[in-house]
């Protein structure tokens, strides 16, 4: 594909596409794996007019990840709570679960971490992505899920934004693993007492910036 058909998809491919993208299906299936969740015994892969029970592949400039017909949601969300020390709720009675499940569709799980990591989002319609900058940091007794907020900008930038509508528009790909696109910097000054704020503001302001940046792999083994 050129640059303008890969542009026209904005990283989303459906129907007879998805034979050819089992590279970021597998990917997903071993991160998956990787935390103790076989994903395989939850696709409906009777579902008619999918690709074995998926029904959508998504990657660059998106996150790399699959949605799927699942066929037992109670089973697969017992799963997942059953992983809690890798797998944080984004929890919706406190204010910054509130805030960071926004756009989740059904329950979602991030894993805990610095950079690369899962986010599930469980219904009817699962969806399995990693996203390329985590934002969940651990939990602690008390508080729940504890969130990152350093890391909000790059979210927002290389997670959110490609998905969002309008903004989706400014991202560019620019073959399989890399973009071009906006850059966004925004700073919280403590909203919540559960967000951490390496500025220590008490004053909850909100700062904001914007830019252009490029991002991908480049180089490396075939």
């Amino acid at each position: 594909m050129g640059v303008w058909s890969d542009y026209r998809k904005h990283g989303i491919w459906g129907g007879k596409e998805i034979p050819d993208h089992l590279g970021e299906i597998n990917l997903i299936m071993g991160a998956l794996k990787a935390v103790g969740i076989c994903i395989d015994a939850y696709i409906d892969t009777a579902k008619p007019g999918t690709y074995k029970g998926i029904m959508e592949v998504m990657g660059n400039p998106q996150p790399t990840g699959f949605k799927f017909f699942c066929k037992d949601v109670n089973g697969l969300r017992c799963r997942v709570q059953r992983l809690k020390d890798q797998l944080k709720p984004d929890d919706k009675s406190t204010v910054s679960g509130t805030f960071n499940a926004m756009r989740a569709k059904g329950d979602s799980f991030r894993q805990s971490g610095v950079g690369i990591g899962l986010h599930i989002e469980i219904g009817d319609i699962t969806d399995c992505h990693l996203d390329s900058h985590q934002i969940v940091a651990g939990s602690a007794p008390g508080m729940g899920t504890i969130y990152n907020f350093d890391a909000i900008a790059d979210h927002f930038t290389f997670d959110l934004a490609p998905e969002l509508p309008i903004l989706k528009y400014l991202y560019v790909p620019l073959g399989k693993s890399a973009s071009l696109g906006p850059y966004f910097s925004m700073k919280l000054n403590r909203p919540d007492p559960n967000l951490h704020d390496p500025a220590g503001g008490a004053d909850r302001s909100f700062e904001f910036g914007a830019g252009v940046s490029v991002r991908g792999t480049f180089g490396g083994k075939k």
